[in-house]
């Protein structure tokens, strides 16, 4: 898969995901949604942020470096951080959804990611 194949195909699952969002936005009623409902939910706002986040990080990372200098790792790297930037952002609507969402909750949860991120990058440069 080229890089251009692999980045239309990203950009064409992130507006999928964010029309089935879209849909169950409008389709569902959060007084009398179930716990399916809110899951449909809550999964389709994550692969469209994932989606969102990974597109939009490639992109940053095609501008800054030359393209014929492009490596499989930076593809690698933009879907990591864009996987991990997805379940921060789910991670907290969660927490605020059941009340127990405060600062170091949140600031837990990116010391986590951070951490998991340096140790995904550090087995990676052993490689």
């Amino acid at each position: 898969m080229t890089l251009r194949q692999y980045f239309l195909l990203m950009i064409l699952g992130t507006i999928i995901a964010f029309s089935c969002f879209g849909l169950l936005i409008v389709n569902t009623s959060h007084e009398e949604a179930g716990l399916l409902a809110l899951g449909g939910v809550y999964l389709a706002l994550f692969f469209s942020s994932f989606g969102l986040t990974t597109v939009i990080g490639l992109g940053w990372r095609l501008l800054k470096k030359k393209p014929h200098h492009f490596a499989p790792a930076q593809v690698e790297a933009s879907f990591r951080q864009g996987l991990f930037l997805a379940a921060i952002l789910i991670g907290s609507l969660i927490m605020q959804s059941k009340g127990v969402m405060n600062w170091w909750n949140l600031t837990l949860m990116i010391g986590a990611v951070s951490a998991l991120e340096i140790i995904v990058t550090g087995a990676q440069m052993r490689r």
